[in-house]
């Protein structure tokens, strides 16, 4: 593993709630069973060049805590867009293909977007409220999803709390939720039994039927890392891409080592697929302390099985196709 793909899942610990303390044996039990990338605590400063400048009681580490503890009640919520932001990116140096990772609802720009399609406009079912609007709940404590670290948490809104996240979900009742997405860069929420309101930022609010944490999350994160570069490597499963790296090895051949995290309550086989290119070697590696894991191609797919809310480390040997097999 590479000092950047660490000092990026490091990056996932840096949203930090000092009124959580640390605790290294949760630390290590979280790590170990809902982030299977991660290592313990002690064991990621133990790798060289990774914990110069802190140390294992860093108050970086101990978001990892509020899975397994009740929420602050000033909850900063972990950010991904900009890392799947900066992996997108980095797979645009593969060349033109196509312009989406995976589907989603861009909600920011009022479209729908696939893979292999590309981007139609979609209207949006819901209404936005400003800051210093309300919105009324039916239920006097209903029950609220909300973002975690490679996780997402359900909890009942029986006391006043303030969420900060890029996006949340109300369940009023059973067969109605209300799905709320952050519009702008940073939002901010008071809850309180029967009531919500906005402090700071817009937000869309939609009805819905199910609300999932899966689509949330991979709509959230790719309405702000949408870029306009083309890129070689799309996803036939709801994955999100957090770190990314492109090296020509040749004048028609590349290596691609891919980070993906699957959001999904349950594991499943993903499929990833180039385009332009064939592939000639994959691995996959699903702990820093594992080894890899040789994987099966079948010409310019791989498929590998990911564990639920886990994260996986794909690394890619390419060889680009002649211009006839490119259309």
């Amino acid at each position: 593993m590479t000092s950047e793909l660490r000092e990026s899942l490091l990056e996932l610990l840096s949203r930090v709630d000092e009124a959580v303390e640390p605790d290294t044996a949760k630390i290590h039990r979280f790590l170990g069973s809902r982030a299977p990338c991660l290592v313990p605590a002690q064991k990621l400063c133990g790798v060289s060049g990774v914990c110069a400048a802190t140390s294992c009681h860093s108050p970086r580490y101990r978001v990892a805590l509020q899975p397994l503890r009740s929420l602050p009640r000033h909850y900063q919520a972990p950010r991904v867009e900009r890392l799947a932001s900066a992996a997108l990116h980095e797979l645009s140096k593969l060349g033109k293909g196509v312009p989406v990772f995976t589907d989603y609802r861009d909600l920011l720009r009022g479209r729908r977007c696939r893979a292999q399609l590309g981007c139609t406009p979609a209207a949006s079912r819901g209404r936005v409220l400003e800051p210093g609007e309300s919105l009324g709940l039916e239920a006097v404590n209903p029950r609220l999803i909300v973002p975690q670290l490679l996780a997402a948490r359900r909890l009942r809104a029986a006391r006043s709390r303030v969420l900060s996240a890029p996006w949340l979900a109300v369940q009023t009742r059973p067969g109605s939720c209300l799905a709320i997405t952050c519009l702008t860069g940073d939002c901010s929420v008071a809850t309180a039994p029967g009531r919500l309101e906005v402090l700071e930022g817009r937000l869309l609010v939609e009805e819905e039927r199910v609300c999932s944490p899966t689509r949330l999350a991979i709509d959230s994160a790719m309405s702000r890392a949408s870029a306009s570069d083309s890129r070689g490597v799309y996803a036939l499963s709801p994955l999100l891409p957090l770190w990314a790296r492109v090296a020509k090895t040749g004048r028609k051949e590349a290596k691609a080592e891919l980070l993906v995290w699957n959001p999904a309550p349950r594991s499943y086989l993903a499929v990833i697929v180039t385009r332009g290119y064939r592939v000639r070697l994959a691995r996959a590696a699903y702990s820093l302390g594992e080894g890899w894991e040789q994987l099966a191609p079948e010409y310019d797919r791989v498929s590998f099985p990911v564990r639920r809310l886990g994260l996986a480390l794909l690394y890619l040997e390419l060889a680009e196709l002649p211009p006839l097999l490119k259309r």
